[in-house]
């Protein structure tokens, strides 16, 4: 079975790679995201992958390099993003993506719902995506740190990040370094992995993107979040038991989320009890093992 994987947004596919250890993948390199991770990954040139028939081709829908250009048997589309109307270049080139695709995997029943929206006919499955890799050692790990994903499009929102993390040991999360860091954030830039170790309260502000990997992994990892109202997170966030959660948004959650910074780093046994109910609930509802069990039925 020849499977190519478009290396481009880690969190997917270092969770296909993990879920299914006995199973070969090409990857499709450009960003060089899986050098030296998982034994099960061959990494392979766009030209080499161009001249080549695949029975699946797997991409994502940010892709730059898009996969879906290359001859495949069958076409399986890993769907995050949010349909920016806002921007049409972008919006047009998701829809293009999702109409090539003769699978559309999505996490959860919001982005299934909102594909019925658009009207698509592509066929459209939950896929859970995993994220049960953690081997942590977080001895290191700072109660008052909080961490920040970077995704920072306007000054709107930098403004908003600066206004709630002022006064707080603060830092950038992300896979990349993007443009500068908004203001009042202190301490530079941490990876994915660093996160997990080093950071002890996770504030969501991910804006076009509902349901962030970057939130999921902090909760997989055991970090408390606090977020404000985005569409998805309220499948999986029980304020004041797994994180908190505004039911407002952000612009107008500012003070209270310095009040649950404020309480995490003041009650550091509840912020424990807390990020541990959070992981037990991604674990619950991610894990690797039914990652394997749905894409199987994804092969042709």
């Amino acid at each position: 079975m020849n499977i190519l994987l478009n290396d481009n947004h880690t969190p997917h596919q270092v969770m296909l790679l993990r879920a299914m250890p006995d199973t070969q993948f090409h990857v499709l390199v450009w960003q060089s995201h899986f050098r030296d991770i998982e034994p099960n990954a061959v990494f392979i040139s766009k030209k080499t992958a161009s001249a080549m028939e695949w029975d699946l081709v797997v991409d994502d829908d940010i892709a730059f390099v898009p996969a879906f250009a290359f001859k495949a048997r069958r076409r399986v589309l890993l769907h995050h993003c949010e349909h920016d109307q806002g921007n049409k270049q972008r919006h047009d080139a998701l829809l293009r993506s999702i109409e090539l695709a003769d699978i559309v995997a999505v996490p959860s029943k919001h982005k299934i719902a909102s594909l019925r929206d658009l009207g698509l006919s592509s066929k459209v499955v939950e896929l859970p995506f995993g994220y049960d890799r953690w081997n942590l050692d977080v001895s290191k790990r700072d109660p008052s740190l909080v961490g920040c994903f970077h995704n920072c499009p306007n000054d709107e929102i930098r403004s908003f990040w600066a206004a709630c993390v002022d006064g707080f040991n603060s830092v950038m999360i992300g896979p990349v370094v993007s443009g500068p860091f908004p203001l009042g954030i202190t301490n530079g830039f941490l990876s994915f992995e660093e996160q997990a170790s080093r950071v002890g309260i996770y504030l969501n502000c991910v804006v076009g993107e509902a349901m962030g990997m970057s939130p999921m992994e902090a909760m997989s990892a055991g970090i408390p979040m606090i977020t404000a109202c985005t569409p998805e997170p309220w499948e999986f966030i029980f304020s004041g038991w797994n994180g908190f959660l505004s039911r407002n948004e952000p612009m107008k959650s500012i003070e209270w989320i310095r009040d649950r910074i404020r309480f995490l780093i003041d009650n550091p046994s509840e912020a424990a009890r807390m990020g541990e109910a959070g992981r037990q609930t991604i674990l619950r509802r991610f894990p690797l093992s039914k990652v394997a069990e749905t894409f199987k039925t994804f092969l042709p």
